[in-house]
């Protein structure tokens, strides 16, 4: 978040807990639990986030989309 420019855009997506599921990536240290990447944004205005499961191909995911500094 720190390298994010003020006024700046956040766009992330990674796989969450529970792709082990589906394939790889399987190692928990790879996986983010639950709202993980909403507390990585703490501090940025979060205009969309998602926590789920999508189907082709199957897989968990997480997503953010947030800016810096906007009020």
């Amino acid at each position: 978040v720190a390298s994010v420019a003020p006024r700046g855009l956040l766009l992330y997506e990674t796989f969450g807990e529970r792709q082990p599921e589906f394939g790889s990536p399987k190692r928990p240290d790879f996986l983010l639990r639950p709202r993980e990447l909403l507390a990585v944004a703490e501090g940025m205005h979060v205009r969309a986030y998602e926590d789920l499961v999508l189907d082709d191909p199957p897989r968990h995911v997480q997503r953010i989309a947030a800016v810096r500094g906007e009020r």
